[in-house]
C-alpha cells in the first residue's frame, strides 16, 4: 500500500514538472503561413481607385451679359414735355428761343415759342416774322412747333436779324385766332423792341392757309405775306377767293415745288394769276422743280432770298 502511494506520487510530480510546453497559438487553429519581418501586410484602406481623378466643377453663370436694367424712359417717339411759363421780359435773352404763355382777354391761352436776335438790343426797333406751323405742329407736342419755325432751317451764314413768334393754334385750325394772336403782339410790344411797320406773317403747308385766312381778314396788317408749300384751303380744287384783289398791294412771296406729291401746286399758281389780274406788282413766285413737300420747305427758308426779301421791304 505504501509502496502504491510513493508511486502516485512520484507519477504526479512527473507529470505536472516535465508537461511539454504548447505552441503560442490558439489551440485547434491552424499556423498561418509566417511573413517576412520586414514586411506588414496592408492596411485596408478605403481609397479611390487609381483612375485619374477631377474635380466637380463650379456652379458659375453662363458667360452672357447680364440682363439690362429695367429704367422708367420715354420711348424714342415719345417726346419730353416742354415747359412753358408766362411771358416776362428778363426770362429771354439775345440769341435765345424760350417757350412761353399767354392769356388774352377772351380767356383763349396762346403757347409759343420766341426768338430775339442774337445782336437785340433795346436801342433799336427789329423786323418781326410771325410763323404759322405746320399740320404736324396740331399735336400735342409743342417741339413740333419749333421744329417748323424759320429757325430750324435757316442757314448759319445768313443774316437774320429778326424776332420770331412761332405760335401753337389751340384748337387744331388758325381759323379765328387772329384777334389772340393780335392781342400778344400789342402785349409783347410793350417789353421787346418789335417794329410796328416791319411785321411779316409766314406759313408753311397747313399753316400757308391760316397765313392766307389773316391777311384776307387783315390786309393792312403786315408788311409782307410768305407762303411755302400751301394754298388758301386745304382742299386743292377750291376756287380763289372772291376777295383776293383786297392783296393787290400786299408784298406776297410765294414759294412751291412742281414735285409736291402732298399738296399740289395748282392752287400756288391760281393765287399768283388772281393777284396778277388784280394788278399786284408785288408778288414773287418762286417755282421748285423736283423738291418734295417737306424739302421745298426747308430750301425756302434756308434762305437767304426769302429774308433779303423782306429786308429789302423795310430799308
Amino acid at each position: 500500500m505504501k509502496r502504491i502511494y510513493i508511486f502516485l506520487m512520484v507519477l504526479f510530480l512527473l507529470l505536472s514538472g516535465c508537461a511539454p510546453v504548447e505552441d503560442a497559438t490558439e489551440v485547434g487553429v491552424e499556423p498561418t503561413e509566417a511573413t517576412n519581418s520586414t514586411e506588414s501586410a496592408p492596411a485596408q484602406i478605403e481609397t479611390a481607385t487609381p483612375t485619374e481623378t477631377r474635380l466637380a466643377p463650379k456652379e458659375t453663370s453662363t458667360p452672357t451679359k447680364p440682363p439690362p436694367t429695367l429704367v422708367k424712359t420715354a420711348t424714342p417717339t415719345e417726346s419730353q414735355p416742354t415747359p412753358v411759363i408766362p411771358f416776362t421780359a428778363d426770362l429771354i435773352g439775345p440769341g435765345q428761343q424760350e417757350a412761353f404763355s399767354f392769356q388774352s382777354s377772351s380767356g383763349e391761352e396762346i403757347i409759343f415759342w420766341l426768338y430775339l436776335p442774337e445782336d437785340y438790343d433795346d436801342s433799336q426797333t427789329w423786323p418781326l416774322i410771325l410763323s404759322l406751323h405746320g399740320f404736324l405742329g396740331f399735336e400735342p407736342s409743342f417741339e413740333r412747333v419749333r421744329g417748323q419755325s424759320p429757325l430750324a432751317w435757316v442757314s448759319q451764314d445768313v443774316e437774320f436779324p429778326f424776332i420770331v413768334i412761332s405760335p401753337q393754334a389751340p384748337s387744331g385750325s388758325w381759323a379765328k385766332f387772329h384777334e389772340p394772336m393780335d392781342e400778344l403782339i400789342e402785349f409783347l410790344s410793350e417789353s421787346i423792341s418789335i417794329d410796328p411797320d416791319a411785321q411779316f406773317i409766314t406759313g408753311l403747308s397747313a399753316g400757308a392757309v391760316g397765313a392766307w385766312q389773316w391777311v384776307l381778314a387783315l390786309p393792312d396788317r403786315f408788311a409782307g405775306l410768305a407762303v411755302i408749300g400751301g394754298g388758301p384751303s386745304m382742299n386743292p380744287n377750291d376756287p380763289v377767293t372772291e376777295n383776293i384783289c383786297l392783296l393787290k398791294d400786299l408784298p406776297v412771296w410765294i414759294a412751291h415745288s412742281e414735285g409736291d406729291l402732298e399738296v399740289p401746286i395748282e392752287p400756288s399758281r391760281a393765287m399768283v394769276t388772281a393777284l396778277e389780274e388784280c394788278g399786284s406788282t408785288v408778288t414773287q413766285f418762286t417755282i421748285y422743280t423736283d423738291l418734295n413737300h417737306v424739302d421745298s420747305i426747308s430750301t425756302a427758308y434756308a434762305g437767304p432770298e426769302l429774308y433779303d426779301w423782306m429786308l429789302a421791304l423795310i430799308e
